[in-house]
Formats: structure tokens, sequence, C-alpha cells
């Protein structure tokens, strides 16, 4: 776990899924496990073994975790991590921390699940020293290699005016203002985007992007009843409203 969010690392194909939960609830954490096999499974991927950090939230739920997959169940010493998922989390996190201090905006809380999400999707679609030569983790999950025409189209953060899915002659409103978050991954092409105007993530296929105003970046930086202050911090180490705790304690955003 780290930032709230439960990583996942499939072997041999390096695959990573990140899912946002809050590690100390049993409950969530079970449906984040499942949620991940399934995702697996959806694919015709089949799982012979599972390796855990020893987290509480998942020994009071391995029994149900046993039951729904029949593999092999490994779990850390006490004070151990998994290394691969260790390694990969903090990969991501030195990702999600640079993209953060280039942002002209703090970023809302509600934003740090999409944005940990967009870093294991740019992950994904990067080449490793374990895998042959021009192949990718994503494309060994989807079957296809990545359009990056559609992957590298915005970054995080972006600014610009989404269009709606259905115009007409009128002099109704057309496209409304979006910060870019990040690709869904189906074959449209389409993006999530947080609306400006509702202050709720959407989905867009038509995203014209444009310079970012200064009323904008004040705009998003008055939300800080859902903000994360831009400030150095170790991704491990964030709690709530952007307190730093002490490592080991880490708590859902």
């Amino acid at each position: 776990f780290f930032l709230g969010a439960l990583v996942s690392v499939a072997k041999p194909m390096q695959f990573i899924v990140v899912t946002p939960v809050n590690p100390k609830q049993a409950g969530p954490v079970k449906r984040a496990v499942l949620q991940t096999i399934n995702k697996f499974k959806s694919r015709g991927i089949d799982i012979n073994a599972i390796k855990f950090d020893r987290e509480p939230a998942i020994n009071a739920t391995r029994e149900e975790i046993e039951r729904a997959l029949p593999a092999e169940i490994n779990m850390t010493a006490a004070t151990g991590a998994e290394p691969i998922a260790e390694r990969n989390a903090r990969s991501i996190t030195n990702t999600v921390r640079s993209i953060m201090a280039d942002l002209p905006f703090n970023v809302r809380r509600m934003l740090i699940g999409e944005l940990i999400k967009y870093a294991a999707r740019r992950a994904n679609t990067l080449g490793t020293s374990c895998l042959p030569r021009g192949v990718t983790p994503l494309e060994l999950f989807t079957g296809q290699k990545a359009d990056m025409n559609v992957e590298l189209r915005f970054g995080f953060g972006d600014y610009g005016q989404a269009h709606f899915a259905k115009v007409s002659n009128t002099m109704t409103q057309r496209t409304t203002g979006c910060i870019a978050l990040r690709p869904v991954g189906n074959v449209e092409g389409s993006w999530k985007f947080l609306n400006l105007e509702t202050e709720k993530i959407t989905t867009r296929q038509r995203f014209s992007a444009q310079p970012m105003p200064s009323d904008v970046i004040d705009r998003i930086n008055k939300m800080t009843r859902y903000t994360m202050p831009l400030v150095e911090y170790d991704a491990q180490q964030v709690g709530s409203g952007g307190k730093v705790i002490p490592a080991g304690r880490v708590k859902a955003i």
C-alpha cells in the first residue's frame, strides 16, 4: 500500500494495477483485491500465486480471498515488504511527486487516485529490462500495442475545452473547461477529465488543449476542502489533509 492505494504487479508481464483504497479497512481491501483478481481473470490470465505484505487488513480477509481464488498465498514477514511491489510502488511514487512539482496548481485530494492511476498507466506503456525489446506490459495485458497518439495526447493536469457528445445549431454551450486526468483505455481513445464547472470527473473523447489562464489556477487552488498542498513530501508519509505522519502508519488520503 502507498498513498492509500493497493499496488499489484503481475509477473512475468510486469503489468501494474493500482486501486485506491483505505488500507486500514478490511472490507474495502478485500474488494480491492478481488477487483484486481477479476481484472486479470477477465483477460483470461490465470493466477497461480499471490504474494502480500503482512497487512492487518489482508490477514483479516485472507480466508475469503483464498475461497475466491484457489491459488497459493504467501505473506511476507511481519516487518518485511514484497520487494517487486515495493520497487514499483516507489517508482510510481516518484512519478507522482515529479508531476505534482511541475503543476501550477495544488492537487485536489479527490484527484490523487486519478494521478496514481495515470502514473501506473505511464509505467505500463514503457518497456522494461525484463521484457523483449519493444514489448510493453500494457501490450501483453491487452494483446494490442498502445496507441501513443492517445496515451501521450495530454498530460495529467493539462487544461482545455472538452466537447460535449451532442451539439446543436443553437447557442447552447458546446464545450466546457476541464483538466485532463488519464486515458480510459477504451477503443474510442477517451480520457478522464475534471469538469471545472461541475467539479466532477467525466469522460470525453474530444478535448482541445489550451494554455491555462491564471483565473483557472486560482479557482482550483481555492478548492481548499479538497486540496492537498503542493509541498515536499514523502508519498508514504502523508495522511489526510497533507499532514505528515510517521512511516509505518500510512493512512488513506
